[in-house]
């Protein structure tokens, strides 16, 4: 495998591993590696890889080692549709609507050769915000999620245009599951996460609730669609949260545990 596909295929082990809820230092002694080796592949930072290799770390995770021609992906990506996400833009539509914010879901943007869909826009009619919103379930690549907001956060302007919205200020925001696979891998890259993301929880609430709007950064918080809270954006691990996630994987969450 070349350096690209090392990456593709490091990222989609880490999706795998994510999901089965297994630690890397578990992943590791499962595929028979040390957990530093097993971190370097998951981002795509090993020389090369055999597809023999390839297969034999799919084999330790239960996983198989799909061989076939894919098509170019573009930035934006499919559309998520998968259950987990669709309960969370839906929880975080009506927490919004409930603050005063009109809220507008899959807002396609870009062009027909080149298209995205932002999970949610929402705009306040009397400070003129325009958030831009992207819900996660997990979180498998930093920088390509890094490259799709700001890709958002520019087209946005465009897509509120047709809505009739006219935002004096637009602002970036990623939402994620609170699980515990999910804190594991922010403090996995809390030195990138704290440098995309210097915005938490407590300054996305403030702006909700009127305060002052942040004049550059974007914010990061973890939503939890089964509570009830004011403070419906909670803070991250990185920001001192003890408190255990609700959930330990996505799969949890829809099992209602």
């Amino acid at each position: 495998m070349g350096v690209a596909r090392v990456e593709r295929f490091g990222a989609s082990v880490r999706a795998v591993r994510v999901a089965l809820g297994l630690s890397q230092r578990a992943s590791a002694k499962l595929m028979g590696r040390s957990q530093a080796w097993v971190s370097l592949m998951e981002r795509g930072r090993i020389a090369s890889l055999s597809v023999s290799e390839a297969d034999l770390i799919c084999q330790s995770l239960g996983a198989t080692l799909v061989l076939g021609v894919e098509a170019p992906v573009l930035i934006a990506g499919p559309r998520q549709r998968d259950a987990a996400h669709a309960r969370c833009v839906a929880y975080v539509a009506r927490r919004l609507r409930s603050d005063g914010w009109l809220v507008q879901r899959e807002v396609q943007v870009g062009s027909s050769s080149r298209p995205g869909w932002i999970d949610i826009l929402a705009f306040h009619p009397t400070s003129r915000i325009l958030l831009v919103i992207e819900v996660k379930t997990e979180l498998v690549d930093l920088g390509g999620l890094e490259r799709q907001l700001g890709w958002y956060v520019s087209e946005a302007p465009r897509g509120a245009a047709k809505l009739g919205w006219r935002p004096e200020a637009v602002l970036g925001c990623v939402l994620m599951l609170a699980t515990t696979a999910t804190y594991d891998r922010l403090r996995e890259d809390a030195p990138g996460i704290r440098q995309v993301f210097p915005l938490r929880g407590r300054d996305l609430m403030n702006v909700l609730r009127g305060g002052a709007v942040p004049r550059r950064g974007w914010f990061l918080a973890m939503i939890d669609p089964r509570s009830r809270v004011r403070e419906w954006g909670r803070p991250t691990v990185l920001d001192g949260r003890r408190t255990p996630a609700p959930y330990r994987h996505v799969a949890d969450f829809l099992r209602g545990h």
